[in-house]
């Protein structure tokens, strides 16, 4: 039985094994099972080593059904949620890696006694790219795994290439997030506004899905910095930080470090909260009627705007037919006549601003073919008829003859047909872009509260642009009014 006092020792010996068992279990030479008990070669959480290591012992606590495995663990974190095997996993992993306390002590009063000066904290580094995307996932699955309640911190002025570039990563990403927020957790994060760096616009929209969930805090720092170092940190509160870096035209980057030290971890928290101070949000607040005078504020403003959406209902429906479509989907009474009124001004407005100022619609050309065959879901008013309506292939026809009607009465109008998303993660979203004022996202995920609006200059007028250039993208038959109408004519044959 072996009494080494890390806690690898702790379940070998619980499981009385010998060093020797386990080596060959693993296939390993026993000296390495050695150098991991006495700490003279750490046990990396995201080594092979460590996954076959979790599935051996998993095996042999089989007929258990991993109790002995969730009653040692529980001493070490006693608010885990130990309900899944894959969650085991995540602590397990952190358990073994981490040594032991009265260890860290041992090497510590060793330091002293020679003179030599180490840091207390225990650092897991992990190299490049992909080993950035390793730590990452880590800290999201031991978010997720933990009880609800938990709050991720983030800032980050790093380029997004070790993250943009893997769509397999970014799309794992989103939703190890998305299982965060549905467990009650929150994220706070801190978006940099940078006006040479063109990642700015993907940053944001990158986080649109999830934002637009109404469960993140979202901030901006104000301070413009062209820095050769760019810095990243994301807090677990109370738990772990993931710390990172890239250079300047230094494409791998520095190695990332992840700590759950206590200690650590409490210092980033106070220096994220130093840095929050200074912050701005990024969104203005919404709340009650707040929501119908901000968005018929913007909907006043003359100036150039893109907009994306689905069906845009308010230039395709009059305000009658809107009226049956509220009934269509049950809605009536005091809500009823909110809705109408709300959309009688909304509609009023915009079509007065389309005589003044250019508007340039982009429509998904696969999104209205479908919506004629099955109908769809519109989430434009979902935060007034708190939820969103379905637009059947009854009401999607009458609106696409709609949209015609407007479009051929009004020079300023515009409309583009594309096959392809002007933003990733578009699937789920609808914009406005007004020129120098205001950018507006609906989503029609059940759970978004209020759309969101952002003023901020520099948000603004990169989304402009971005929309200016894809607008020019467009081949030049998909945006001509005439060869437009006739496309969408068709849809009505």
């Amino acid at each position: 039985m072996n009494s080494n006092p890390t806690h690898l020792g702790v379940l070998l010996a619980r499981f009385e094994l010998s060093n020797r068992s386990l080596a060959d279990m693993l296939n390993v030479h026993y000296s390495l099972v050695s150098k991991w008990l006495n700490l003279k070669r750490p046990l990396k959480i995201n080594s092979p080593h460590m996954k076959k290591l979790i599935e051996v012992l998993f095996s042999i606590d089989k007929p258990t059904n991993l109790s002995t495995l969730k009653l040692i663990l529980r001493d070490t974190y006693p608010d885990a949620d130990l309900s899944e095997k894959e969650k085991i996993a995540v602590y397990l992993a952190q358990y073994l890696s981490s040594g032991t306390d009265e260890a860290q002590k041992l090497t510590v009063l060793e330091n002293v006694k020679t003179g030599r000066i180490d840091s207390i904290a225990k650092m897991d580094i992990y190299s490049k790219h992909s080993g950035r995307r390793d730590a990452l996932m880590r800290l999201l699955d031991t978010a997720i795994a933990l009880p609800s309640g938990q709050e991720l911190l983030l800032f980050s002025q790093e380029d997004l290439s070790w993250h943009m570039g893997n769509e397999d990563f970014r799309s794992n990403w989103l939703e190890k997030y998305r299982l965060a927020l549905q467990k009650g957790n929150r994220i706070t994060m801190v978006h940099t506004v940078d006006r040479k760096v063109p990642h700015l616009l993907y940053t944001i929209t990158q986080w649109l899905p999830l934002h637009l969930t109404g469960k993140t805090n979202a901030f901006y720092f104000p301070e413009y910095s062209d820095a050769i170092f760019r810095p990243s940190i994301l807090l677990l509160r109370g738990h772990a930080s993931l710390l990172g870096m890239t250079v300047n035209q230094y494409s791998e980057g520095f190695n990332t470090y992840y700590t759950t030290d206590e200690f650590l971890v409490k210092q980033l928290e106070i220096m994220f909260s130093a840095l929050l101070s200074q912050c701005r949000p990024i969104f203005e607040e919404l709340g009650g009627g707040n929501i119908t005078r901000k968005l018929l504020e913007a909907a006043q403003r003359p100036q150039t705007s893109y907009n994306f959406s689905p069906l845009p209902l308010v230039l395709a429906l009059d305000t009658e037919s809107f009226s049956g479509l509220l009934q269509t989907n049950g809605v009536d009474g005091k809500r009823f006549s909110e809705c109408c009124d709300y959309f009688s001004k909304y509609r009023s407005y915009i079509l007065d601003t389309i005589k003044r100022a250019a508007t340039n619609q982009i429509l998904d050309l696969a999104a209205l073919e479908a919506g004629m065959r099955e109908g769809i879901q519109t989430s434009e008013f979902n935060w007034i008829v708190k939820g969103n309506l379905f637009v059947s292939p009854e009401y999607f026809k009458r609106g696409i003859d709609g949209l015609c009607a407007v479009l051929s009465q009004n020079a300023n109008l515009t409309v583009a047909l594309t096959d392809d998303d002007p933003l990733p993660n578009m699937g789920m979203m609808s914009l406005l872009i007004r020129e120098n004022t205001v950018v507006t996202a609906n989503s029609r995920v059940e759970d978004t509260p209020c759309p969101l609006i952002m003023r901020e200059p520099t948000i603004v007028r990169t989304f402009f642009q971005h929309f200016e250039r894809f607008w020019a993208s467009i081949p030049r038959i998909r945006r001509d009014k005439e060869s437009v109408l006739h496309r969408l004519k068709q849809l009505l044959v």
